[in-house]
């Protein structure tokens, strides 16, 4: 049964006022969230090195994928709930909202039930080896799988609290509380600090934990990150209900039909770390004919940089189309399209210049990036490789923004398959090929690994040139 009418600010503020209420909180959102992984591989670098750098990094495709599942099923369903909303049927949003937390916990435990039976075979696959590495803190030589697998086999036990954070900070952003996910988000990266430093450091224990107590920082935070934003349904003005008789085999389909494309950057994501990983470490072996030992692991570790900058980056990129795609999915659906025009263009205009300025800091940044990642500590100084790669990356980040906002826009507008397109060029396809073309063949053995780092821009170059065509062509269907 539908209702007459649903209060909706997205169909009826003005787009200026709408962007500043909630796109600050959008990106500091997706700007914190980053942190919890940011601080691990800051404070395991200070503490532990670049080789145990390199293992946390070997297990960020766990979290992209876990991540990629998450936005999977909340991506089409926050979007249809929107719709539903614009359409005034509260009874098919609640029903939507029900069915994608409750499969969403399904999945989660299977998860984590198959990471913790399989934790070293599954990090094996990731890329990690056996070389026996020291590690001052600990006293000791311990291998990059070693430590890998202790980090990975804690994600896995604390997956649950993993998959629902995305959900809940879709949904409370979508339901006029955005505020509550910014502070859960705030504590959570405090006590990630807080843990790290104890957990890590010789604090607690002469040695530390190790990537254990790095993984423990992780997961602990994001138990108190959940906590916070679950006290939203306890608020007078919470919208959000769960309700009977919810499952329905089509909304799902639907719902993973409408995610499917954000969702294949972050599958795309834990494809391409692998595959760098991999690509990198027997690179790195091949240099031995030139005389240069032992840098793998090193190398590994200036790549973890690297997605660590992309993931900071990414609360720009996709922080504004992210805001958007609420606002474009009510006013499509309620058949405004002048509303949906100009919410696009304006995001637009500020995905252009917000990464123009993005890459113009990187730029200048690079330097003491590269310090804060301790990339000195190793037995070779990878300082300046590493300051190398952050700026070559930053050049692809104009071209990325671009790329999301239109994808955002498809994805909304029913344009599924121009949207999935899209995600696996920048993120899988292009991105692969651009490091084997570059890295293999036009940059083959460079030292300070051009064609790794430019096969980014290569991807997001290319990508945009399809996007605009796409757009061009479809946009009077959707304007």
């Amino acid at each position: 049964m539908k209702a007459d009418s649903v209060a909706n600010p997205f169909l009826e503020e003005s787009v200026g006022k709408l962007y500043a209420k909630f796109l600050p909180s959008a990106i500091i959102a997706l700007l914190i969230s980053t942190v919890a992984s940011l601080i691990d591989t800051v404070v395991v670098s200070h503490f532990m090195g670049p080789a145990a750098l390199s293992a946390v990094n070997i297990c960020m495709p766990i979290y992209s994928i876990l991540t990629a599942i998450a936005m999977l099923i909340v991506g089409g369903a926050s979007t249809m709930y929107s719709k539903y909303l614009g359409q005034g049927d509260k009874d098919k949003a609640h029903k939507i909202f029900t069915l994608s937390g409750v499969v969403l916990l399904v999945i989660g435990i299977l998860y984590m039930i198959a990471g913790v039976l399989f934790t070293n075979p599954i990090v094996h696959f990731l890329g990690a080896t056996d070389n026996a590495v020291m590690v001052d803190i600990l006293k000791k030589e311990v291998t990059i799988a070693d430590m890998a697998t202790d980090y990975a086999r804690i994600l896995f036990l604390f997956v649950l609290f993993n998959i629902m954070f995305p959900f809940l900070q879709t949904f409370l952003r979508i339901d006029m509380n955005p505020g509550l996910t910014v502070v859960a988000i705030v504590a959570c990266a405090a006590v990630n600090l807080v843990l790290d430093i104890l957990f890590i450091g010789p604090f607690l224990c002469e040695t530390g934990f190790g990537t254990t107590g790095a993984a423990f920082a992780t997961c602990l935070a994001y138990v108190v990150a959940t906590i916070i934003m679950c006290t939203h349904f306890f608020r007078k003005k919470n919208t959000l209900r769960f309700v009977k008789g919810f499952f329905h085999w089509g909304e799902l389909k639907t719902a993973i039909a409408t995610g499917f494309p954000a969702s294949v950057t972050l599958f795309g994501t834990a494809i391409t770390t692998t595959v760098f990983n991999n690509f990198i470490i027997t690179s790195c072996e091949e240099l031995t004919r030139y005389g240069i030992t032992g840098v793998g692991e090193l190398y590994v570790s200036v790549f973890s940089v690297i997605v660590q900058v992309m993931t900071i980056a990414m609360a720009v990129y996709v922080g504004i189309p992210n805001c958007a795609q609420p606002m474009i999915a009510a006013n499509f659906a309620a058949g405004k399209k002048d509303r949906v025009k100009q919410i696009f263009e304006t995001g637009m205009k500020m995905e252009i210049i917000a990464n123009i300025v993005l890459t113009a800091l990187l730029c200048l940044l690079a330097g003491w990036i590269a310090n804060a990642f301790s990339m000195s500590k190793g037995a070779v100084d990878m300082t300046e490789v590493c300051v190398f790669a952050i700026r070559i990356f930053s050049i692809s980040l104009v071209f990325t923004g671009i790329n999301q906002m239109v994808l955002y826009l498809l994805q909304t507008c029913n344009f599924v398959k121009e949207s999935t397109i899209i995600s696996a060029l920048s993120g899988t396809v292009l991105l692969i090929a651009g490091l084997y073309l570059l890295a293999g063949v036009v940059f083959p053995y460079h030292v300070m690994g051009l064609g790794i780092w430019l096969s980014y821009t290569f991807a997001q170059a290319l990508t945009m040139v399809y996007s605009l065509l796409v757009f061009k062509k479809h946009k009077n269907a959707i304007f």
